[in-house]
């Protein structure tokens, strides 16, 4: 196996492991990302200054560099902003972190090329609190946090936020039905 190449920059640490395997005869290298923010608390950098809220699933956050990095809360999707809930969506997480000192806990970058993050307040899962609070679904798609699907089944059965709707939409459903639109 391969050494590890191991780069950090103020900003990040990541650890790329190059792997080759064979299968039907054919070689295909598999990168695996594995950010490790939370090494990072060694080196002086562990919080990032939101510094924007673009909608209920993505901000911007500043480094101690004044490097903007856009970042979509990982394993949620909150309602478009045309979207029924969505300026509400939007609010709520400018509630919880805008203007504050949050950690991230990398995951890897989305096909818009947008840093895949859980964030963190004061030690609290602010993606798990969306959810909770209902202003997003657990995007079981591409995330299987178990603690995501039963916070978006007790804002359900408790009718918090979007789930005071009779009929929400869940926004990969509202995203289609306006492909199909156009």
């Amino acid at each position: 196996m391969p050494k590890p190449d191991v780069s950090r920059s103020a900003a990040d640490l990541t650890l790329r492991v190059s792997v080759q395997k064979t299968k039907g005869g054919q070689m295909k290298n598999i990168l695996f990302i594995v950010l490790l923010l939370p090494a990072i608390n060694c080196f002086g950098e562990d919080s990032f200054r939101v510094v924007s809220v673009h909608d209920g699933d993505s901000v911007t956050v500043l480094t101690v560099e004044k490097k903007q990095i856009k970042i979509r809360l990982e394993g949620i999707d909150a309602p478009e902003l045309k979207q029924a809930f969505g300026s509400r969506a939007k609010e709520h997480l400018s509630s919880l972190i805008m203007g504050k000192d949050v950690t991230l806990i990398l995951k890897g970058e989305d096909l818009y090329n947008r840093t895949l993050s859980k964030i963190l307040l004061d030690g609290q899962d602010v993606n798990l609190t969306m959810i909770s609070d209902g202003f997003a679904w657990h995007y079981s798609k591409y995330s299987k946090d178990k603690k995501f699907a039963e916070a978006e089944a007790e804002a359900r059965t408790k009718k918090k936020g979007l789930w005071k709707d009779q009929d929400p939409v869940a926004p990969w459903d509202y995203r289609s039905n306006q492909k199909v639109k156009k």
